[in-house]
């Protein structure tokens, strides 16, 4: 009888033992479990196209990572080595088998073919081959697309050739929803986009196949997105006032100071960038308020005008030291200056813009110009010692020439009443200081009439082969564009100037003031022709 009831014990031990090593069943863990595809995201890239959409965008080249997760209820007494799980693509069919990982995690890295796929992420109890759960994505894997900025001004799109079927476009997408071009032949694999919208942002670029076929109507087949700047510039977090060209070396000088007297930055001081490397080599006398900065036709020094002082900055541009020149204002202090031959300089008293003084630099002394006119823009030519002053304050167009023998005498003039600029008109000599651009009016040296144009000319290249207003570069001769300026971007001040630096290089200082009470910055921009 013991024996008998022994053998019963351990009969039913046993049955219990099979039941709990059987486990839950397909449907018991269907019930109670998820899985999810969680790298790539399934938004993880915008695409412009159709009004907007998010989904994956892929470089055909590049490896593909996946990460699938499960998620079990804490009742299921279930191990990872308990699932299989499968990865697979409907063009490449299997892509990866296994087990989940003690997280219940799977990852794996893979390439793809070109097209657009749907890739599952399956989860199996053991070897049943009834899918517990199941996940997917789509990724457009269709075309590799590069951008590369391209001097300074626009950005070189180029892609590989789609090579699915029922193809009728290339549609080019930057941030609009609308493409910037439709490109029709299938070989046509390049785009240059010059309309660039604010050159220091990043802007973002994609190319989508159009195709006529039906099973990819529905369908984006977009490239991969490129986020890309095109400017080649500097940022600087000041506001930059004016920047002048060192007529010796290949370097530019720009001050560092704000517009409105209230407003008090980190620092002030003269910005020097060196434009063989487009660096900023120094930032010197940063204690000081600046407002104006001219360098001698020698390129020996640099010449500093203050308001509310007597006296004048002058900086060795050998060495960078600098000395004082004391001055004669009655406390007003300086609002322009220009220097000129034999170390004289030319310099208006701040707000008495009728009074300029001719000051010798080594001695101090001084002459009050007796015609009096409104200060506007003036340049110094160093090839016959004279300065064209253009006036601001006035519509009548006037533009003088002066120099130490008329300085106190009658001033040679020409005037184009209410055909210039007012109150910012521009004075720009060329390299060579033989072309003096007064507003619209090319004239001689002499103030004859060369001809006239329908904008405002800013700068010359050195050999007169270019000619640059806010908005444009000209053939000289001809006046036919050669390329228009991209946006420079918002919040954009009138303090900006213009250089060649040769004759297929321009930089440019943009200063933005913007109205939401940050602070004012610049950029210099570097463009090629």
């Amino acid at each position: 009888m013991k024996a008998f009831l022994y053998l019963a014990i351990l009969v039913a031990f046993a049955s219990c033992s099979k039941e709990e090593e059987e486990g839950p069943t397909v449907e018991e863990v269907q019930k109670k479990a998820s899985v999810s595809i969680i790298l790539p995201l399934k938004d993880r890239d915008y695409s412009s196209h159709n009004n907007g959409i998010y989904g994956v965008f892929e470089n055909p080249s590049d490896q593909k990572t996946f990460k699938g997760k499960i998620k079990l209820s804490d009742t299921l007494m279930v191990a990872n080595t308990d699932l299989k799980i499968k990865w697979r693509s409907n063009i490449d069919g299997e892509l990866f088998v296994g087990i989940p990982n003690a997280k219940f995690e799977s990852n794996f890295t893979t390439s793809l073919t070109k097209g657009l796929h749907k890739i599952y992420f399956e989860v199996y109890l053991g070897d049943n081959p009834k899918v517990i759960q199941k996940d997917s994505i789509t990724i457009s894997n269709v075309v590799k697309l590069e951008a590369t900025p391209y001097k300074g001004r626009m950005m070189k799109l180029n892609w590989s050739k789609y090579e699915g079927t029922g193809f009728v476009s290339y549609l080019v997408y930057n941030d609009s929803n609308t493409p910037l071009a439709e490109i029709k032949d299938i070989n046509t694999l390049q785009y240059d986009y010059s309309e660039i919208y604010e050159l220091s942002k990043e802007h973002h670029y994609q190319v989508v196949v159009k195709t006529n076929s039906p099973a990819l109507i529905n369908e984006t087949l977009g490239s991969n997105i490129v986020t890309k700047i095109t400017g080649d510039f500097i940022s600087f977090p000041y506001y930059v006032r004016k920047m002048v060209k060192d007529p010796t070396r290949h370097k530019l000088y720009a001050i560092a100071t704000p517009k409105d007297l209230d407003e008090i930055p980190n620092k002030y001081g003269i910005v020097i960038i060196n434009t063989d490397t487009f660096t900023i080599e120094s930032h010197i006398l940063t204690t000081t308020r600046f407002t104006d900065l001219s360098v001698s036709p020698d390129g020996q020094y640099l010449y500093l005008t203050q308001r509310h002082v007597d006296l004048i900055t002058k900086v060795n541009l050998n060495t960078f030291s600098s000395s004082i020149i004391y001055t004669h204002t009655g406390g007003a202090g300086f609002e322009n200056i220009e220097a000129a031959n034999n170390n004289m300089l030319y310099a208006y008293v701040y707000y008495d813009l009728s009074n300029m003084q001719l000051i010798n630099a080594l001695t101090g002394a001084y002459t009050v110009a007796t015609s009096g006119f409104a200060q506007g823009d003036m340049r110094y030519n160093s090839s016959n010692d004279t300065l064209y002053l253009g006036e601001s304050n006035t519509s009548g167009g006037d533009l003088f020439m002066i120099n130490s023998s008329n300085f106190l005498s009658t001033l040679n003039g020409f005037t184009k009443y209410g055909e210039v600029g007012y109150p910012f008109p521009s004075v720009t000599i060329s390299d060579d200081m033989k072309h003096i651009f007064w507003d619209k009016f090319q004239l001689d040296k002499n103030l004859s009439l060369v001809r006239k144009f329908n904008t405002v000319i800013r700068a010359c290249s050195p050999s007169n082969k270019y000619l640059a207003d806010w908005g444009k570069v000209y053939d000289y001769s001809t006046m036919n564009t050669i390329f228009n300026f991209p946006s420079f971007g918002n919040y954009e001040y009138y303090n900006s100037d213009t250089y060649f630096i040769d004759d297929n290089t321009i930089i440019t200082n943009k200063t933005y003031d913007p109205n939401d009470g940050s602070p004012s910055y610049s950029c210099f921009f570097r463009i090629k022709i």
